[in-house]
């Protein structure tokens, strides 16, 4: 079987490439998401890397409602924060070698 190196593409915005997402695996056997984000409404049909769906994407999607946008990135940090919790605690208990309940 012969594998084949993943085509990386460029953000539609800012120009720069898309990087690989997934497993080493998933990079090495050609399988990992290539396409970055939906570049929608800024570029119908788009793709574009994270930062720019950050800063450009998303602002846009909320339009002039600044302060929803803020809520937005506020709850979307809380729920991350959350996550890394929760890991961190499972974490702490494999490494203790307790059985969780």
């Amino acid at each position: 079987m012969t594998i084949t190196k993943q085509k990386q593409i460029n953000c539609c915005i800012c120009n720069g490439l898309i990087p690989l997402e997934g497993t080493q695996e998933s990079i090495d056997n050609g399988t990992a998401w290539a396409n970055g984000n939906n570049a929608s409404p800024v570029v119908e049909g788009g793709s574009c890397c994270d930062k720019c769906n950050a800063e450009v994407v998303m602002a846009a999607r909320f339009g002039s409602n600044r302060e929803r946008y803020i809520r937005f990135l506020q709850l979307e940090r809380t729920v991350l924060e959350d996550m890394l919790a929760e890991r961190d605690f499972h974490i702490q208990v494999c490494l203790e070698g307790k059985p969780h309940e």
